[in-house]
């Protein structure tokens, strides 16, 4: 299992949505992965909205925010709106990703703050560090890691030593920040 979920991020992280979501800082809110999760042809946001039950005035207003990011669009069919999934790679990678690997729940765990601690673990560093570079609180930092520890995702340089790194086999085949 945890193989298969270092394999998952792994992917996630070689792709474009990584690129898109962290060196861009686009990242998105939980409702709204869920949502590009979802999201199929043709759906209207009631659909949608009852499939992930939302309220669908709420679901309504993260469909608005992902049309105002460029990964779908809505058109209209007399009363109802249908979303559409927009032709961005990462939207279609990120959907791939979730199909391959429904065990796994993604919204939960690149959420927040998640993406901005892994984007500076490009070399160990301590929890300091990253506070520090990504502008969190170390409180922070420590919560998303101890998340990532316990699914085998990152680890410690050597035992007793404070320092975090990303786990093999993924943890060099990452593309590092200021690489694009």
């Amino acid at each position: 299992m945890e193989t298969v979920l270092s394999i998952a991020v792994c992917t996630l992280l070689e792709t474009s949505l990584y690129t898109s979501f962290v060196l861009c800082y686009t990242v998105l809110r939980r409702i709204e992965l869920e949502a590009l999760a979802t999201v199929d042809l043709g759906d209207t946001i009631s659909e949608l909205a009852t499939k992930r039950n939302y309220s669908e005035r709420y679901f309504s207003r993260a469909v608005g925010d992902l049309v105002e990011k460029g990964l779908v669009y809505t058109e209209h069919d007399g009363r109802r709106k249908r979303v559409v999934p927009s032709d961005a790679r990462a939207v279609e990678l990120y959907q791939d990703l979730v199909r391959q690997h429904s065990h796994v729940d993604f919204p939960e765990l690149l959420t927040g703050k998640a993406l901005e601690v892994l984007y500076y673990l490009d070399q160990p560093r301590t929890v300091s560090e990253i506070a520090d570079r990504s502008d969190n609180y170390r409180n922070t930092v420590n919560r998303v890691l101890k998340r990532f520890r316990d699914r085998g995702l990152v680890g410690t340089a050597r035992p007793g030593k404070l320092k975090w790194i990303r786990n093999s086999p993924w943890c060099c085949e990452i593309p590092v920040h200021g690489a694009v």
